[in-house]
């Protein structure tokens, strides 16, 4: 009987957590998303300016707060596994993928390994956290849409895309690619650190010529980022273009 019962606590503690994680209705949802918020700004923008070298006297309140994070992003990932109907999918999914890139760069970057050599690159696959702030305009979306159902829309309507949604997007591709440019064209003065690397993609985001790469794979990737400001240019249209419609006709069709 003590058995059963606390099996049965354990179901209803994981149908909670479950609830709290993923349904945008639950009262604990938004308390819960704006830690992850925090948590993932302040890491990313620890791993940005820890590549600059006037700031390496602070690397070990950097290592610190690194390791703090990424402890949370574990619990997270650890959770969301364990309350997922389907766990075999969200490990093999997209955002699953990104939940455990948020944590397992940081493991390896503490394990001693003598190879010191990898880890510049492990670090730089710690700007796959960024992609998590790309997952917090997809969570938007879904607030959005629970709003919605909550104030009556049918479910045929055009769902609500805030302005927020575009920043999100914008920042979440200038950190990435920022640090895939670190990564390649680090020799350069221009790249030598990720804030410098970052400004220069989001040049060429915003319309503007950066420093020219040296490396052909960065010359390549420089035309990949040419290819995403279409894309952003595309949803800042129709994000736009929505808000100006509710704005003027109250509806965004």
């Amino acid at each position: 009987m003590n058995i059963n019962s606390r099996r049965t606590g354990l179901r209803a503690w994981l149908t909670f957590l479950n609830s709290a994680l993923n349904d945008p209705s639950h009262p604990n949802f938004k308390a819960l998303e704006w830690c992850i918020v925090i948590c993932t700004a302040l890491s990313v923008l620890i791993t940005v300016i820890s590549t600059v070298p006037e700031l390496s006297v602070y690397r070990r309140l950097f290592l610190s707060i690194e390791v703090a994070c990424a402890l949370f992003f574990m619990a997270e990932y650890v959770l969301r596994l364990s309350t997922s109907p389907n766990r075999r999918a969200y490990i093999f999914s997209f955002w699953g993928f990104i939940d455990l890139m948020s944590f397992l760069p940081t493991i390896f970057i503490l394990v001693p390994l003598p190879a010191v050599v990898f880890a510049q690159q492990l670090k730089i696959l710690l700007a796959f956290r960024s992609l998590r702030i790309a997952k917090l305009a997809r969570t938007y979306i879904l607030e959005s849409r629970s709003d919605d159902k909550r104030e009556g829309h049918h479910e045929g309507e055009e769902t609500r895309i805030p302005v927020s949604v575009f920043f999100f997007t914008q920042i979440s591709a200038s950190i990435l690619n920022g640090a895939v440019m670190y990564a390649v064209e680090g020799s350069q003065p221009s790249y030598a650190t990720m804030p410098k690397a970052i400004l220069e993609v989001t040049k060429v985001l915003l319309d503007s010529d950066p420093t020219p790469p040296q490396t052909t794979f960065g010359q390549i990737f420089v035309l990949l980022i040419y290819f995403q400001r279409l894309c952003l240019l595309g949803l800042l249209i129709e994000v736009m273009g929505s808000a100006v419609r509710r704005l003027l006709f109250g509806h965004s069709k």
